[in-house]
């Protein structure tokens, strides 16, 4: 057929793809990803060396400091505010899964298998915003019924004035959360220990 069209060119690699046989554009394109690679993993190794080390050092150092605010905590507080203040704790971790919902851990398992650039930050808005509203549906049952809530969490009706305070604790343990897991699937281990000191 004279004048017709011209059948597409095809690519040659492809067609030799996975059978062993490279050509020499090729052979150089892997050499230089392995190299880049190799330097990448390299640089990697080291962050995460010195960002573990910086970690487990915050993490000793928070330890010994949750002692040494125990006997201040006892003598500055009555018996009474000390119960409410680690009563307040105890159910803000124990209200902390219906608010993050098991995201920090998606998070890390999902977005750090790399999830990158415009799509990270959508699904992170995202994971937030199921956050952002889980916990409101808690602060609205607290603010609209903070005698029933106190009853619950206090055993009596009349700490309503603590309610606000199991409220702000709770937002800031989800945020934390949120903010290590994100910081976590970026790899951002030296964030998380300067955030948590």
């Amino acid at each position: 057929m004279v004048g017709g069209p011209c059948p597409p060119v095809r690519a040659v690699a492809p067609k030799f793809a996975g059978s062993g046989f490279a050509g020499p554009l090729e052979v150089q394109a892997r050499a230089r990803l392995a190299g880049a690679t190799h330097l990448e993993s390299r640089a990697l190794k080291a962050s995460l060396k010195s960002d573990t080390v910086l970690y487990g050092i915050d993490m000793l150092a928070d330890r010994p400091l949750g002692l040494l605010l125990l006997p201040l905590l006892t003598r500055r507080l009555q018996p009474a505010e000390y119960g409410i203040w680690t009563q307040t704790l105890v159910v803000s971790s124990v209200l902390m899964p219906l608010v993050v919902f098991c995201l920090p851990a998606a998070i890390v398992k999902f977005f750090s298998a790399g999830l990158a650039g415009p799509a990270r930050r959508h699904w992170m808005l995202r994971t937030l915003g199921v956050a952002v509203g889980l916990f409101a549906v808690l602060g609205a049952l607290a603010w609209l019924l903070p005698s029933g809530a106190s009853f619950l969490v206090y055993g009596s009706g009349q700490h309503t004035a603590y309610v606000p305070v199991l409220v702000t604790v709770l937002g800031a343990d989800a945020l934390m959360d949120l903010l290590v897991a994100y910081l976590r699937s970026a790899f951002r281990m030296r964030w998380i220990a300067m955030l948590m000191l």
